[in-house]
């Protein structure tokens, strides 16, 4: 879509993202984020991004990605930060499914989203066939627009960017897309592929250089331990590997359960909720047995409300591991007002949000 992409990062001639005015008015109310969510991005600028008054002052200088160099300022004392671009892909005869929506649905699967996400980068597509090119949109892509939700301002919106990204949840956030996406998105299903599931990190147990697999031009081991078991664990800790940040390990290099790993605190702290970011690993606890719990990737923003009660309600994308393979889902759960403990949304007891604490 011309223009779309531009209007969301920003971009200049060199495919900077220049700094954008702030928006006077912020989406509060669940109505009104609601609306906001569903829009496509070229409504959704009109919803946070009305025209700045006469004469008002220029924004300040969003605080930059960390690991990116600032760029320079320009002539009016803009600053950038990095917005790497997505890429194009063509639709093949495989991809289509029984309807449109199925094949939308496994688009997004085989790069690691929701089926909302691509189909907001490729408004306008009435429906789909082969042979037609697509927006993919990157994982900075996606994050921004979700920091623009979260906040309805575009200078607040690049501050939480660079925030996250300095809290590591970019990087892990990347990493997630990245090991949901293709084949080896499919490993973590209860499955496997091929009865293996594909992973990063050379210490897990079965981790040999004599069986290996390329994914997305990286090398990945194939390792094989049982069939038909969860590895919402195993995904959630690649996860976090392949951002860069320590994983929790047994004596027996198998990956912590998801029901122990708020308790492995030198690798992972909770966070609350109304402080949570895209990136944390998302417990939904239910005991520390090994079926006992759910473990995944926070992959949005989340939003934050009060139901009349006065309890929390906690709205996200979680991205994790399930029965057919790795995928991103919506998710809107109801907490107990001042606790992570779950009243309505999901059917595990707690709902906790850990930041992985320390780099590899």
């Amino acid at each position: 879509m011309p223009g779309f992409w531009d209007w969301l990062t920003g971009r200049n001639r060199d495919n900077r993202r220049n700094t954008p005015e702030p928006t006077t008015t912020t989406p509060t109310s669940p109505a009104a984020r609601d609306n906001l969510r569903n829009m496509n991005y070229d409504e959704g600028r009109n919803a946070v991004r009305p025209p700045p008054a006469p004469n008002t002052a220029g924004p300040a200088t969003p605080t930059p990605a960390p690991d990116v160099a600032p760029e320079p300022q320009g002539p009016t004392g803009e600053q950038t930060i990095e917005m790497p671009k997505g890429e194009h892909y063509t639709v093949k005869a495989g991809d289509i499914k029984y309807n449109d929506s199925a094949t939308w649905k496994h688009l997004a699967e085989q790069n690691g989203m929701i089926a909302w996400r691509l189909r907001q980068a490729n408004d306008g597509v009435e429906q789909l066939g082969e042979g037609m090119e697509l927006y993919i949109p990157s994982t900075e892509e996606m994050l921004y627009g979700d920091c623009v939700k979260k906040t309805g301002d575009h200078e607040k919106a690049a501050k939480m960017f660079g925030e996250t990204a300095e809290a590591g949840g970019l990087a892990i956030l990347k990493g997630a897309r990245n090991a949901a996406s293709g084949d080896m998105g499919a490993s973590y299903g209860t499955k496997g592929k091929d009865g293996a599931f594909w992973a990063s990190n050379p210490d897990l147990a079965g981790a040999s250089s004599r069986r290996m697999a390329t994914h997305n031009g990286e090398k990945k081991y194939k390792v094989i331990w049982a069939s038909n078991f969860w590895k919402c664990n195993l995904f959630a800790n690649e996860s976090v590997y392949q951002g860069g940040r320590e994983i929790s390990m047994r004596a027996n290099k198998h990956y912590t359960t998801a029901g122990a790993l708020h308790l492995d605190t030198e690798v992972y702290s909770q966070v609350p909720a109304a402080s949570a970011y895209a990136g944390c690993v998302v417990q939904l606890y239910g005991g520390t047995g090994s079926d006992a719990s759910h473990s995944g990737i926070c992959a949005g923003m989340p939003m934050i409300s009060s139901d009349s009660d006065g309890n929390t309600v906690v709205e996200f994308t979680f991205l994790g591991a399930s029965t057919d393979r790795a995928k991103e889902a919506d998710k809107r759960i109801v907490l107990k007002k001042g606790t992570d403990e779950i009243l309505s949304g999901d059917s595990h007891s707690n709902l906790r949000f850990l930041k992985a604490n320390k780099k590899r």
